[in-house]
């Protein structure tokens, strides 16, 4: 099976318009042969509302990596508040912590879009 990984900063449980999109198609990967691995930046450091109850519609067994990022306080006063770049470095290390740790046999280092 090949493997895919998702770098999605929104992801449940914080309710943000943008995750709906990785959290509705997750299911669907299996059936064409991919194993989704979801990199997302941790709740406490986002400034969204949280809904635990979405992490109940995921499906079950979906490797999700959470990782840090900069303090919107630290950031703002640069003009640096979006989480994809207060997280970029945090999201970095982490997916190339995943790419590392996995067989690179089945990992696929081509970009998806031409």
């Amino acid at each position: 099976m090949k493997r895919v990984l998702i770098v999605a900063p929104h992801f449940p449980p914080v309710d943000a318009a943008d995750m709906h999109r990785v959290r509705l198609s997750a299911p669907h990967f299996a059936s064409f042969g991919w194993q989704p691995f979801v990199l997302t930046v941790a709740p406490e450091h986002l400034e969204m509302p949280v809904e635990p109850r979405l992490l109940e519609t995921l499906p079950a067994g979906l490797p999700i990596t959470r990782a840090g990022a900069l303090p919107a306080r630290w950031t703002r006063p640069f003009g640096i508040g979006t989480i994809g770049l207060r997280a970029l470095a945090h999201l970095y290390r982490a997916g190339a912590r995943i790419i590392g740790s996995r067989s690179t046999s089945s990992i696929s280092r081509r970009p998806c879009f031409r």
